[in-house]
C-alpha cells in the first residue's frame, strides 16, 4: 500500500512540475491541463456567407423600402414593377419561390388593381406558378398610355417651349428610355424640340458630338444665355409733375361743387330741395350768378 501511494505521489508531483515549466515559458494558453476541457472557439461563417440580421429575421446586406401599393394608375405601372424586381432581388432567401413572389405583388395591391386581382383570384387565374406571367398579366391590364399613344409618339411631340433645356432634356430622357430609337435617331428629335434660339446657337457647335455630350453643351449654353438677359426691374411709380397749391386754395377751400367734382344725385337733390347753390352750395342765389365761381375764373 505504501508503494503504490508513493508512485501516485510521484504522478502527481511530475503532472504539478509540468503545469509550472509551462505557466512560466508563456506555453499554457496552448496546451490544455490533465482533466481540464478545452476551450473551443465558435466556427466562423465562411467569407462569402452575409451574417444573419437577427433584428430583421433576414440575411444582412441593403435595406431596401417596400414598394409603394400599386392603385391600378397606367402611369405608376411601370415603376412599381420596378420597384418590386428590385426589392425581390435583395431578398431571394425570404421569397425563394414563384409563390412566394406573387403572393408578395398581390398584397401591395389596392383600389382599382385590388379588385382586378380580386376577379383573378376567384375564378382561379392567378399564376401563382410564375411571377414573370403574373407580372404580364398587370403589364397588360394597366400598363398603357392614357390617350392611347405610345413613348415614341410623345417623344416626337415634345418640345422645349419655356422650360429651361436642362427640364427639356429630363422629359426627353425619360421618354427615350422607353424607346428603341438610335442615338442617331435621338439626337435629331432632341434638337428638333429646342427652340428656334438654341438651334441657331448649336447650329455651327456640335459637329461630332455623341446624343449626350450635345444634351450637356445645350444645357450649357442655355444656363449661360438666360444668365446674361437683362433681368427686367420692377416698374417705377410715375406721378405727373403738380404746381403748388395757390394761397388763396390753401386758406379758403372751396366746396363740392359742378365743373370740378362731380355731385352725387343724393347732394344735387337736397341743394335743390333746400334752395342752395349747386356750385358753392350756399343759399341766397342760383349757380348762374354765384360770386364764388365768378372769382374763380377771374382767377385764371
Amino acid at each position: 500500500m505504501l508503494l503504490e501511494h508513493g508512485h501516485q505521489l510521484q504522478r502527481q508531483t511530475a503532472a504539478t512540475e509540468a503545469i509550472m515549466t509551462h505557466l512560466q515559458t508563456g506555453q499554457n494558453a496552448n496546451v490544455t491541463p490533465p482533466g481540464l476541457v478545452p476551450n473551443v472557439a465558435a466556427p466562423r461563417p465562411p467569407a462569402d456567407m452575409a451574417p444573419l440580421d437577427h433584428a430583421n429575421g433576414a440575411m444582412g446586406g441593403p435595406r431596401l423600402s417596400l414598394p409603394d401599393k400599386f392603385n391600378g394608375r397606367p402611369e405608376l405601372c411601370r415603376g412599381f414593377l420596378m420597384q418590386c424586381d428590385l426589392y425581390l432581388r435583395q431578398q431571394p432567401h425570404l421569397y425563394s419561390t414563384e409563390e412566394a413572389k406573387v403572393s408578395f405583388l398581390c398584397s401591395l395591391l389596392t383600389g382599382e388593381a385590388l379588385e382586378w386581382m380580386s376577379a383573378m383570384w376567384a375564378g382561379g387565374a392567378i399564376p401563382f406558378d410564375s411571377y414573370a406571367a403574373f407580372t404580364q398579366q398587370l403589364r397588360e391590364v394597366f400598363h398603357h398610355s392614357a390617350d392611347g399613344k405610345d413613348p415614341g409618339d410623345h417623344l416626337m411631340e415634345l418640345t422645349q417651349g419655356r422650360d429651361t433645356v436642362a427640364s427639356y432634356s429630363l422629359k426627353f430622357r425619360t421618354l427615350a428610355a422607353r424607346t428603341d430609337c438610335t442615338p442617331d435617331t435621338l439626337k435629331r428629335l432632341f434638337r428638333r424640340g429646342l427652340s428656334g434660339e438654341m438651334q441657331r446657337e448649336l447650329a455651327c457647335r456640335d459637329e461630332g458630338l455623341g446624343l449626350e455630350a450635345f444634351i450637356q453643351l445645350a444645357i450649357r449654353l442655355d444656363n449661360l444665355m438666360r444668365s446674361r438677359r437683362p433681368r427686367l426691374s420692377a416698374p417705377r411709380s410715375f406721378s405727373p409733375h403738380r404746381s403748388p397749391l395757390r394761397p388763396s386754395q390753401t386758406s379758403d377751400p372751396e366746396p363740392m361743387h359742378l365743373g370740378s367734382t362731380q355731385l352725387t344725385p343724393a347732394e344735387r337733390e337736397r341743394r335743390r330741395r333746400e334752395n342752395l347753390c349747386l356750385y358753392c352750395g350756399q343759399p341766397g342765389h342760383l349757380r348762374k350768378l354765384c360770386l364764388r365761381k365768378r372769382h374763380r375764373f377771374l382767377e385764371f
